[in-house]
C-alpha cells in the first residue's frame, strides 16, 4: 500500500498543481479577477472526510435516520462507533505523513 500513498503525493505535488496553473489560469479564467477568484476558492477547499469514506455506513445511515424520523440518535451511535472508528484509524493511518504543501 505504500506505493499508492507514493503515487497519490505525487499526483498532488506535481500534476495537480501543473494542471491548475497552465489549464484553470491560463486558459480558463479569461481575466485577473477569475484567476483571483480560482486561488479564493482552491485556496479553501477543505474535505468531509466522514461523508467521503462513510465510515460502516455511518453517513448515509444518519440520512436513513434523518428522513425516517428516527431520533434514537444515542443508540445510533453506540451501534455504529466502535467499526467506524477502526475504519477511521486504517484510512488516518494510510494518509500519515503525506505531504500535502
Amino acid at each position: 500500500m505504500a506505493h499508492v500513498g507514493a503515487e497519490k503525493d505525487a499526483v498532488y505535488k506535481n500534476v495537480r498543481p501543473a494542471f491548475y496553473e497552465q489549464i484553470l489560469q491560463h486558459k480558463v479564467a479569461r481575466d485577473n479577477e477569475s484567476a483571483e477568484i480560482l486561488d479564493a476558492i482552491f485556496g479553501n477547499v477543505t474535505y468531509d472526510i466522514g461523508g467521503i469514506c462513510n465510515f460502516n455506513g455511518f453517513a448515509y445511515d444518519l440520512c436513513y435516520m434523518t428522513i425516517n424520523g428516527d431520533t434514537d440518535l444515542s443508540s445510533f451511535i453506540a451501534s455504529k462507533k466502535g467499526a467506524a472508528e477502526e475504519k477511521m484509524n486504517e484510512v488516518l493511518d494510510l494518509v500519515k505523513g503525506f505531504d500535502t504543501k
